[in-house]
C-alpha cells in the first residue's frame, strides 16, 4: 500500500506518517525541487521507520544520471529513497500528481 503525502510542514510530518503507517502503508509519495527540505525529511522519516520513498523530483535533468549527488539529494540517496525526475516548470496537479497516482496504483 502507497500513500501520497502533499508537502507539508517538517512538524507535521510526524502526525502524517503515524497515520500512514496506522493505515497500513508501506510507500510514500510526495514531490519538490531536487533539493528540497520537504523531501529530505520525507526520506530521513521513511528510513528511520522502514518505510520506502518515492520522490517526484522537479528538475531540467532528464534523467537520473545527470544529477549531482550533493546537499539534500546526497541525503535523499542515503536514506534509499527512490528518484522520479519531472520537468522544472510541470504543473503540480495536472502532471506531478497524475504521475504520483500512476505509481500509486502500481505499487499497490
Amino acid at each position: 500500500m502507497s500513500f501520497m503525502l502533499q508537502p507539508e510542514p517538517v512538524r507535521q510530518l510526524e502526525f502524517i506518517i503515524a497515520d500512514a503507517i496506522a493505515k497500513g502503508h508501506k510507500h510514500i509519495i510526495t514531490a519538490g525541487a531536487v533539493h528540497s527540505n520537504h523531501c529530505r525529511a520525507v526520506a530521513a522519516s521513511c528510513a528511520e521507520l522502514g518505510l520506502q520513498s518515492h520522490l517526484f523530483l522537479r528538475t531540467p535533468a532528464k534523467q537520473v544520471s545527470d544529477l549531482k549527488f550533493d546537499g539534500n539529494l546526497f541525503l535523499d540517496r542515503l536514506f534509499g529513497a527512490n528518484f522520479y525526475l519531472v520537468p522544472a516548470d510541470a504543473d503540480y496537479v495536472e502532471f506531478i500528481e497524475v504521475k504520483m497516482q500512476e505509481l500509486a496504483e502500481q505499487i499497490k
